[in-house]
């Protein structure tokens, strides 16, 4: 086998290696040090590499084989979980250099069941959903394998740049409303949401408590399986697992999909489908009633906007509390995109949080009650393909344009898998999404379909002779303020104790006027940004 061929085996097919002699564990991770250290320049999928500890755990899982599906299998994770001997840095500049001393519960799981950590992966500032504006966390944010001038997803950037170019087998991110499933969607990956409270979450850097979820990114539904089998489980240092069956997910895709009923989601107002997504979702539609499952139309309760504005305010407020300490010691170190979110979430009032919040059982309600009639759905994950870095419009389009949050806000499992590709070679994406704890049955469609679109799943070339100093520079210029409104958004935040600088002040403006457009569909907006906002729209000058 060549490197390549060595550094894209999925996990059964890697210890069906180990055991008939033809591969070893060290070779394995051998291989997959030496394409990281010759491909990773191009892709800045990794913060830190871990070569020595690597293979010390390389050498350990040699005697393992046989006994745990993942020994000697190497992976690495998103920079926002805790790890007992690399930093954990979460990209942001005032967490540079900091080891935590312990391993997240995930990450211990998995050592334990004889895993190789090679690394920390990139992330936007501290693996929040936020940096894609201004690109100025402390270090680069990864790019796709696929095209390595084109967007590759946020948060959980690196994930799924590493495991696309071969550089992990697999990989762990963390979804708050989409940060596993748009990065798996743009770079032709699997990326599995969990249902929330499946998988413990102890050692991963909050941003939205209530929100946040763990899980894998892989290149195979049987990938993600096998993973999930080792991370799921109740554990008391996160109060938000549940003590639940676990079923053998592996052995539950041998299953198939004949007389599954399957909702099909074609239709969302609001949202124009690439021609290449849609044809996508239609042939994974077909593939599933070809192998005997029934697709009926489906629809989502709600506009998808209301799911967007539910989750925004809650992860805003949640947001804010997870890291205001940090924002008030040194706002400066933190980058001006999740600045502005931090300012504004300080100021969200609690009656407003927790009038989202109540919204949010009734649209999860919506959503739950889809699955009285149906096994599963199955929807676009992100209205078009991957865009170019050279399209500040269309990167912003791309990271609004997803179906994402809404699942993030119910706690339903959803998955997402590749469909195919578009004329530019870039891959299309469909979430697949089950009952609460039902992700037998979800990995049990998304095995189905890597069977049938097989093609969907092959690698991405990259030239080792590109230059990186050639790649457009990663940086997107804001949207525009009026003028003024920077001046009442300062006078404003100050009233709330929250010091800003001209262009803090400026960007707290942008999210002001951002709010202000969606006020209408957002419910009972903050009357604290009603004060702000009506401030802009009575005096332009902010006088």
């Amino acid at each position: 086998m060549t490197e390549d061929d060595i550094c894209h085996l999925g996990i059964a097919e890697a210890r069906r290696a180990f055991a008939d002699g033809t591969l070893a564990p060290e070779e394995l991770v051998e291989a997959t040090l030496a394409r990281i250290a010759r491909i990773d320049p191009l892709l800045d999928a990794y913060i830190a590499v871990d070569a020595p500890g690597a293979r010390r755990a390389a050498r350990e899982a040699a005697a393992r084989v046989g006994e745990t599906p993942l020994a000697g299998i190497p992976f690495a994770v998103k920079d926002n979980y805790a790890t007992r001997d690399l930093p954990t840095t979460a990209n942001a500049r005032r967490l540079q250099g900091m080891i935590a001393g312990f391993d997240a519960a995930a990450v211990a799981r998995l050592r334990a069941a004889g895993g190789v950590l090679t690394g920390k992966l990139a992330t936007w500032e501290y693996g929040t959903g936020l940096g894609v504006q201004f690109h100025d966390a402390a270090r680069p944010h990864a790019r796709n394998p696929w095209a390595p001038d084109h967007f590759p997803g946020g948060s959980s950037t690196g994930s799924a740049a590493a495991v696309a170019a071969g550089l992990a087998t697999y990989a762990l991110g963390s979804d708050t409303g989409g940060s596993i499933r748009v990065p798996a969607a743009a770079c032709g990956l699997h990326g599995l949401k969990p249902t929330y409270g499946l998988l413990s979450r102890y050692g991963v850097l909050p941003n939205s408590w209530s929100l946040d979820v763990i899980g894998p990114l892989a290149r195979s539904a049987r990938d993600c399986a096998i993973v999930l089998q080792a991370l799921a489980g109740v554990d008391p240092r996160d109060p938000a697992t549940v003590d639940v069956s676990v079923p053998d997910y592996e052995a539950a895709l041998s299953e198939g999909v004949a007389g599954l009923r399957i909702g099909l989601v074609r239709e969302i107002p609001g949202a124009t489908l690439a021609p290449a997504v849609a044809a996508g979702l239609d042939a994974l539609a077909a593939s599933l009633a070809e192998e005997g499952a029934t697709i009926v139309e489906a629809a989502l309760p709600e506009p998808l906007a209301r799911y967007r504005e539910t989750t925004t305010l809650i992860s805003g407020s949640e947001r804010a509390c997870a890291h205001e300490a940090d924002f008030r010691a040194d706002p400066a170190a933190i980058g001006r995109e999740v600045r502005e979110a931090l300012t504004t979430g300080v100021t969200i009032r609690a009656v407003d949080y927790l009038a989202a919040l109540r919204r949010r059982a009734e649209l999860a309600r919506g959503i739950d009650a889809l699955f009285e009639r149906c096994d599963a759905l199955i929807l676009p994950t992100t209205f078009a393909t991957a865009p170019s870095y050279r399209d500040p419009d269309a990167v912003r389009a791309f990271m609004a344009g997803s179906t994402t949050a809404v699942f993030s806000l119910s706690g339903h499992p959803a998955h997402a898998l590749p469909t195919g590709f578009d004329a530019a070679g870039l891959p299309t994406s469909a979430q697949v999404v089950g009952p609460y704890f039902g992700e037998a049955v979800v990995l049990r469609i998304a095995h189905a379909v890597d069977l049938a679109l097989a093609d969907a799943r092959r690698r991405p070339r990259i030239d080792l002779g590109t230059d990186p100093r050639t790649y457009p520079p990663i940086t997107l210029e804001p949207e525009p303020v009026a003028p003024g409104d920077e001046v009442a958004a300062e006078g404003f935040a100050r009233l709330h104790g929250l010091p800003l600088d001209a262009i803090a002040a400026a960007d707290y403006a942008r999210g002001l006027t951002r709010s202000a457009a969606a006020g209408a569909a957002v419910p009972r907006p903050s009357s604290l940004f009603d004060g702000a906002i009506a401030t802009f729209r009575v005096s332009p000058r902010g006088q």
